[in-house]
């Protein structure tokens, strides 16, 4: 569950420590970017911290790739793209001008 590990270290560290004035939290490249932000809106020990923003980092040589493979369902990897703030791409220097047109 999304109580897991990561809140209750969060609630632990802000029981010892008191205020923060950023905290970054990195996820796997399947992690679900909406559930992870809920849980600063719904966590009653989290609700001294803001959600300041969803940073995404997108594998731009295989975007593409993902999306077709999905055969028209939502994947993950557009979820994640979706709820971002910001979108990092990487591997940009794998690919071609056409290809980085459709990516970008």
């Amino acid at each position: 569950s999304v109580k897991s590990n990561a809140v209750l270290a969060l609630e632990k560290l802000m029981e010892k420590s008191g205020k923060f004035d950023y905290v970054l939290i990195e996820t796997t490249g399947l992690a679900d970017p909406g559930n992870i932000g809920q849980t600063f809106w719904l966590d009653e020990g989290l609700s001294k911290l803001y959600l300041d923003g969803i940073v995404t980092l997108c594998d731009a040589f295989n975007f593409n790739k993902t999306l077709q493979e999905a055969g028209g369902k939502v994947t993950e990897c557009e979820r994640q793209v979706a709820l971002a703030d910001v979108v990092i791409l990487n591997k940009l220097d794998l690919i071609d001008t056409t290809t980085r047109d459709t990516v970008t």
